[in-house]
């Protein structure tokens, strides 16, 4: 239908309505009166279409302004939301009222997004209050106007995930602390009064996750631990104590002995029932001062000997001697007793050290000795292999030990003013004196070892075996040798052979005639004596004499090889090796050379 059809219609409505009042009105009225209904008409039709001009006029203004207010709310929106969208202009041939609808489509998709932004904005914003509550944090700033970047809410985001983090790290540790301290009074057999600050800390189920909470719980945990650590060693101590004082006093009955060995838990009611028991034992001590004194006596004895008293130290408690058994005397050994113990724990790194450095002293005396045992070149079980490791332990960690147990007696003395005493004797000094005597015997042992300026003779080497002799001063190898001194006391004495015999190996004879040249050194006398050496299964030495020494063949052959003349007494000192024997006169060794 076309828009020009409507208004023909009425136009031609008005026209035939006008027409046919006319009309009527003609065969009522007269002129005047015609012309008076005609202009009533009349105003009242202009009436008619002022008013819908009027409105159809403000209904343009309306729509008009709300296209204004949409571009205006879709200016805001891009500006909340930091975008910009071109909304465009109106065209010319579009009524006002579909361009507004237009308008308010294209807007309603920027309202939704920004209704969304500000909705995740607001979750985000409670649940950070939520969280800064729980956990008494500032708050972080998100501005609202204009809504921020997608980055900065991603960074606010991971922000609040760092806080409910935090806030179940601080509700597991709220959780074991408060287990931890349930469980100490549980041990301790205490409650928390009811209502109570403690009790709102360890049974409230909102408790506020804040800093002062959980200082609190921790001052709380840490008073019940001491609590709890001093109940242990009291229970420890006191159990101790009972034990020391049944052996003091012989205990003997069997149903209480059970009652404090099986209570083993570490409880309140434990330490009522040892203390219960300790105060009965105290009770009976007056009854039994003697038998409880005599024990405590061999307690002091051995703390004595633990500690390292000398017997000056010891005389010292002259009530250790007393046969007045009172309260007097049981208190004056207890005192002694609980000070040596004192003395000893105070020292205790020191006193391990001093057994430590006794242990190797004596396996380094031990080994000193070793050269002259001729089984241990037996080497069964690797015996040699242990000497020479025992060796590198004590050559390792004697100087450790020394050096440690200067420093702590320097500290000693430091604090107590006065030198450490092992058995009456410095120990500073004991332990230099002892290097200094062991230096003494080495240089005596290396002086007893040196040759002496003589020449010898060496004859008859031919037949000699891979045997070592040392004869005062003279390394022999072989079979039967000779060394020749004409103007010897000896010979004139008429001392002509000396037999030795153990089990040997044969070696070539160039060899050993090669090792005789070497080994040979000069004797303190110049005796002419012969010497057999036979190797047997058995190792014996067969001494015999000639002249006017008469010696017993039964008796020459003996284990170790000793004889008596009227000059002295020969005698083979040790087998250094299969091959290798030392002589000796008097109980001295005459020589060691080395093959």
């Amino acid at each position: 239908m076309s828009d020009l059809y409507i208004p023909s219609q009425i136009m031609q409505m008005t026209s035939e309505q006008v027409n046919r009042l006319c009309e009527l009105w003609w065969r009522m009225f007269g002129p005047e009166t015609r012309e008076s209904y005609l202009m009533k008409v009349y105003s009242n039709a202009l009436s008619v279409y002022n008013e819908v001009f009027k409105e159809s006029m403000e209904r343009m203004q309306i729509c008009e302004s709300e296209i204004v207010t949409l571009r205006d709310e879709a200016a805001d929106i891009m500006r909340l939301l930091n975008k910009s969208t071109n909304l465009g202009e109106k065209p010319s041939d579009m009524p006002l009222e579909i361009w507004r609808s237009t308008l308010d489509e294209r807007i309603q998709e920027m309202r939704t997004e920004l209704k969304q932004r500000r909705a995740e904005i607001c979750d985000l914003l409670l649940l950070q209050d939520q969280l800064c509550q729980e956990l008494d944090e500032s708050p972080m700033t998100l501005q609202t106007d204009p809504l921020p970047p997608q980055a900065d809410v991603d960074d606010f985001r991971n922000y609040l995930e760092r806080l409910r983090v935090e806030r179940d790290r601080r509700a597991k540790e709220f959780a074991k602390l408060r287990d931890e301290i349930k469980r100490h009074m549980q041990l301790l057999e205490l409650q928390p009064p009811a209502g109570g600050s403690e009790d709102l800390l360890l049974n409230y189920v909102h408790l506020k996750l804040t800093p002062d909470a959980f200082s609190a719980l921790q001052k709380l945990r840490k008073c019940y631990s001491e609590q709890v650590e001093e109940l242990h060693s009291r229970i420890d101590d006191t159990r101790a104590k009972i034990h020391v004082m049944w052996e003091r006093l012989q205990e003997t009955d069997e149903v209480i002995k059970r009652q404090v060995c099986e209570a083993i838990d570490y409880t309140q009611s434990t330490y009522n029932l040892l203390k219960k028991e300790l105060d009965r034992c105290e009770a009976r001590r007056p009854t039994n001062l003697e038998i409880y004194i005599r024990q405590l006596r061999v307690e002091i004895k051995h703390w004595w000997k633990k500690t390292l008293s000398s017997d000056e130290e010891r005389n010292r408690f002259k009530e250790l001697k007393s046969n007045s058994f009172n309260e007097h005397l049981m208190v004056m050994h207890e005192q002694e007793l609980e000070n040596l113990k004192a003395f000893y724990y105070k020292y205790e790194e020191l006193f391990e050290l001093l057994t430590r450095r006794t242990d190797l002293w004596t396996l380094m005396k031990t080994l000193d000795s070793k050269p002259g045992d001729p089984k241990r070149f037996n080497n069964r079980g690797g015996q040699l292999l242990k000497e020479e490791r025992d060796r590198n332990t004590i050559r390792v960690m004697l100087p450790k030990v020394e050096h440690k147990i200067k420093e702590l007696v320097h500290i000693y003395m430091e604090r107590e003013h006065q030198p450490f005493f092992v058995y009456g004797e410095d120990i500073l000094e004991r332990i230099a004196k002892d290097w200094t005597l062991r230096r003494l015997a080495k240089e005596q042992q290396s002086l007893a070892r040196k040759p002496y300026s003589h020449n010898t003779t060496l004859k008859d080497t031919s037949s000699m075996t891979s045997s070592t002799l040392c004869v005062r001063g003279a390394v022999l190898e072989g079979g039967t040798s000779m060394l020749q001194f004409p103007d010897s006391p000896l010979a004139k004495r008429g001392l002509s052979s000396f037999k030795s015999t153990t089990s040997l190996r044969h070696s070539p004879s160039e060899r050993l005639q090669q090792k005789t040249s070497k080994s040979c050194k000069t004797l303190s006398s110049t005796s002419a004596l012969s010497i057999n050496i036979q190797r047997l299964e058995v190792p014996r030495i067969c001494v015999e004499f000639s002249n006017d020494i008469d010696v017993n063949p039964a008796c020459a052959e003996t284990a170790n090889g000793d004889h008596n003349d009227k000059y002295g007494k020969w005698e083979i000192l040790a087998e250094m090796s299969p091959s290798r024997l030392i002589l000796g006169r008097n109980g001295k060794q005459v020589d060691e050379s080395e093959v």
